[in-house]
């Protein structure tokens, strides 16, 4: 059995070079399992698009009697992030809104992403309308949806609105509204 610090730490690290395998072995050898544990394995399937294994590992969380927070759902909205996984992405934001979670800036610009990658883009608006604070990544992530999906003047709307709410683009902003306009 591995002591949990040790053990999420090799989570982690085998999740962030791709190595599922190891961090799935590490994980299951670990002798007493917090919720850090959770969140490093679930965050490993999600940033590698094992939304299968994600969604499996969550399930097992709350059988255990664990239960998700910020980061937890962060990273199965993450995996949820691709056409394919609409259903789950929508099952999962449910989740937030029962738990109390929905609201949250973190879980919104989740939200705004997974629904924009996942080619919904009047959730993704929906979203993004109803939150009551933005950031920078919030805008880039509502305009990036907008230009991936060939809407250039909602983009560009959406970048001059931004400037009206004062908030400043950056690097991200000013790429992605000159590749639309292309």
């Amino acid at each position: 059995a591995l002591d949990v610090a040790v053990g999420n730490a090799l989570v982690s690290l085998y999740g962030k070079i791709g190595c599922m395998d190891d961090a799935l072995k590490v994980f299951y050898k670990m002798f007493d399992c917090n919720l850090v544990s959770w969140n490093s394995i679930i965050g490993a399937c999600a940033e590698h698009g094992h939304l299968q294994g994600a969604c499996q590992i969550f399930e097992q969380m709350q059988q255990e009697g664990f239960v998700a927070d910020k980061a937890t759902f962060v990273n199965v909205l993450s995996a949820s992030a691709n056409r394919d996984s609409l259903t789950q992405g929508k099952r999962f934001h449910a989740l937030t809104i029962v738990t109390s979670m929905s609201g949250d800036i973190q879980i919104d610009n989740a939200l705004v992403n997974m629904y924009s990658k996942c080619a919904n883009l009047e959730a993704a608006q929906r979203v993004f309308d109803c939150m009551s604070q933005r950031t920078t990544i919030t805008w880039n992530a509502m305009i990036s949806a907008y230009i991936q999906h060939g809407n250039t003047p909602d983009a560009v709307n959406l970048f001059l609105q931004m400037q009206d709410w004062g908030q400043a683009p950056d690097k991200v902003t000013f790429l992605g509204v000159l590749t639309a306009c292309a």
